[in-house]
């Protein structure tokens, strides 16, 4: 890898390992591991409309999330299992 490839890497990555956007803030890298899954895909895993996950998410009655910027939240797959049994 060249030198000046190196060098723009870690210029926009922050000492702890996360990500830095255009306006500088940091936000939590996405998990490499297929065990979380965004709305439209844990929706689908819970046979559920998006907007339906949404709002429960709102009212505080759907499966725990986590939420990785103001805008996007992930769920684990078996926290969403568990709370599908729970139901």
């Amino acid at each position: 890898m060249p030198i000046a490839a190196v060098v723009s890497e870690s210029l926009q990555r922050g000492r702890s390992g996360t990500a830095l956007t255009s306006k500088g803030r940091r936000h939590a890298p996405p998990p490499d591991s297929p065990t979380y899954k965004r709305t439209p895909e844990a929706a689908a895993h819970l046979r559920l409309a998006p907007s339906t996950l949404d709002k429960m998410r709102v009212r505080g009655d759907g499966p725990p999330f986590i939420r990785l910027t103001p805008r996007s939240v992930i769920y684990a797959v078996d926290e969403l299992d568990a709370w599908a049994r729970a139901r």
